[in-house]
Parts: structure tokens; sequence; C-alpha cells
């Protein structure tokens, strides 16, 4: 049996550190590879294109790594 069931599950592999979205303009973020990639890939649009409907899987889980430069 695999580890993961395809039909329900995904994996994409985030390449090196996300843009925080929270801390950059929308032109900005959305110029982000890694960041257009996720919006593409759970499919259900951003801000006024967003419709939940849409969204291709029922939960979403997204780790990342600690962040090992952030300054205290």
């Amino acid at each position: 049996m695999p580890a993961r069931d395809i039909n329900y599950e995904a994996l994409y592999a985030v390449r090196g550190k996300v843009k925080n979205v929270l801390k950059h303009p929308i032109d900005e973020c959305l110029s982000n590879q890694e960041i257009s990639d996720i919006i593409t890939i759970l499919g259900c649009g951003i801000m006024e294109k967003y419709n939940s409907k849409k969204l291709n899987f029922g939960k979403v889980a997204i780790a990342v790594d600690a962040d090992a430069d952030r300054k205290f």
C-alpha cells in the first residue's frame, strides 16, 4: 500500500524560502513563482475571484522549515 492515495492527496515541493504574503504588496507576491504555483494548485483563485467550491482539495496543509535566519 502506498504512503498516500494520489486520488486524495498531492505533494508540492517548495523550492527555497516562500515570501511572507502578509508583509508584501499583492503584485509582488503574485510575481513569486512559489506563491503563484500554490494558487494554481489549489485552484480556487484569490481575493475577488476566490471561490471555495473550486478548491481542488478538501484539506490543505503547508509545511515549511523554521525560519533560521529570523532575528530576535
